[in-house]
């Protein structure tokens, strides 16, 4: 970032507070003109400018849908900073000028890019995860937006989350998987991303061998290319071309995206876009066409100051990282989460530490746990459906060691399977914190009334999360010793080869 952005940034901040001013007291809408054009110098220009990008924004208040069993908000550092996470999805929406776009005549809504990004607090690094569309998770109960359906809780493919019930259900999603609080979103479509990507005088792309794709409608030779338009977006949404790893599933899909969103950094940085004010207020117009944000980012002074604050943000600190997965062993076409990588992941993120590299290193980063007031201490009725004597006082000592409260043991009335937990659906948080100490258990919502939640072992049972934290305040988020190493592209790797 530079002393240009940041002047920009201060005008439309100026004018944005102007703007609240005028909402609130129409009587004296001339006087706080008049005072921003005295506080910006060229405050016409910059009033002109602002209320055309902002007017662009659609904003769409999710915060009533989510309502207040959501993760805790993080501590803040030393310097009195927080991380911020923002969720990006991409839809696939048809409508408008987007089917011409999409290729396909499938209705209704999905989320066909998921991208968490996380920013640190003290804004010199960030992390983007990649939600696989095809993972299977368990999608909360959710309504619909416009408030005709609520779908039951469901294991699902993770993209159908935002077809029941839009950006809120999204959030609801990611936030019970990985039990870290989403502060903003942002949703785009289709025509919005062709906007940005020609905006930008097209983007760079490597591929390593030719593309003659029927299906995705995209023909390419091996080699680098500037794509535009249309055919940049074809290229990010292929899955089906095997000469570039594609099999119709979405694994590869996300390798090039993240490429491709690499590159788009890269483009950023090297065609001085940001010393450019012609071509700054191109980018922003075409990005603001087809965005859908929250309140808090759906005027233009708040993504400027977002964007100021991140201006010792090195392209080489901002990782890619996919969610760790693995096949599902009842279909090859579905995936799903891997223990205990995607943890290690989820743990980082909550800690606001970097990802795990495999190295010895443990996160003891403090994180606030404080259960919400109207959830009790979370109670643990353990049950053994599996065949091994004893089972469930073991697992009941680990338990109490780990910080809940075990209220009873006993046996199953019959033997089960798969280990589950199952709960009131008023419980659905401290089943959520039970399933951190048992990571592999499915949840099962089943309506009791009762302040309890129960841990059925199945055979299937592998045992206690070494990395179990306990639900209490003073918690600390950690990872195993060593952890897990995670695969992460940075966003400074080079798009082409070296010739």
């Amino acid at each position: 970032m530079n002393d240009v952005t940041e002047d920009l940034a201060d005008q439309f901040r100026q004018v944005d507070a102007l703007r609240a001013r005028k909402r609130l007291r129409r009587a004296l809408r001339f006087t706080a003109l008049g005072v921003s054009l005295a506080l910006t110098g060229c405050g016409v220009a910059a009033w002109a400018v602002y209320e055309k990008l902002s007017n662009n924004i659609q904003s769409e208040d999710v915060g009533q849908a989510l309502g207040d069993d959501r993760p805790a908000v993080p501590q803040a550092n030393a310097a009195g900073e927080r991380p911020l996470n923002i969720l990006v999805i991409g839809s696939d929406s048809r409508a408008g000028t987007n089917k011409r776009l999409g290729g396909g005549k499938e209705d209704g809504e999905r989320s066909d890019t998921t991208i968490l990004l996380h920013i640190a607090a003290d804004r010199k690094s960030a992390v983007a995860l990649s939600f696989p569309r095809d993972i299977l998770v368990d999608i909360p109960s959710c309504k619909r937006p416009d408030g005709t359906r609520t779908w039951p809780e469901r294991k699902q493919m993770f993209n159908r989350a935002f077809t029941y019930g839009g950006s809120a259900c999204t959030i609801k999603t990611v936030e019970q998987l990985t039990d870290v609080r989403i502060d903003h979103h942002v949703v785009v479509d289709f025509q919005g991303f062709v906007n940005v990507v020609d905006a930008l005088g097209g983007v760079p792309t490597y591929l390593p061998r030719a593309v003659d794709d029927k299906t995705g409608n995209i023909r390419l030779p091996a080699g680098c290319h500037l794509v535009k338009g249309k055919e940049a977006l074809d290229y990010v949404r292929l899955r089906h071309d095997e000469s570039i790893g594609g099999n119709g599933g979405d694994l590869g899909r996300i390798q090039r995206q993240q490429a491709f969103l690499s590159a788009m950094v890269q483009r950023v940085k090297s065609t001085g876009v940001l010393l450019n004010p012609t071509r700054l207020y191109a980018v922003l117009d075409a990005a603001t066409k087809s965005l859908k944000t929250d309140p808090g980012l759906s005027s233009l002074g708040d993504l400027m100051a977002l964007a100021t604050s991140l201006r010792d943000l090195d392209t080489r600190d901002i990782k890619f990282v996919t969610l760790p997965n693995r096949p599902w062993p009842h279909d090859p076409n579905r995936l799903e989460v891997r223990n205990p990588e995607a943890e290690a992941v989820f743990a980082a993120l909550r800690a606001d530490q970097p990802l795990p590299d495999g190295r010895p290193r443990t996160i003891t980063a403090a994180v606030d746990r404080t259960p919400a007031p109207a959830l009790p201490k979370v109670r643990v009725r353990v049950l053994n459906g599996a065949d091994v004597p004893g089972e469930a006082k073991r697992v009941a000592a680990r338990l109490r060691d780990a910080g809940y409260t075990v209220v009873a043991v006993d046996n199953a009335a019959r033997q089960y399977a798969h280990t589950q937990i199952t709960y009131d659906p008023a419980q659905a948080r401290a089943a959520r914190a039970l399933a951190r100490a048992v990571p592999d258990a499915r949840l099962v919502a089943r309506p009791s009334g009762s302040p309890v939640v129960t841990l059925v072992i199945g055979t299937d049972f592998t045992g206690v999360s070494a990395d179990a934290v306990a639900p209490k305040a003073s918690a600390v988020a950690q990872l195993p010793n060593p952890a897990p190493s995670i695969e992460a592209r940075a966003a400074d790797q080079a798009v082409c080869p070296a010739s």
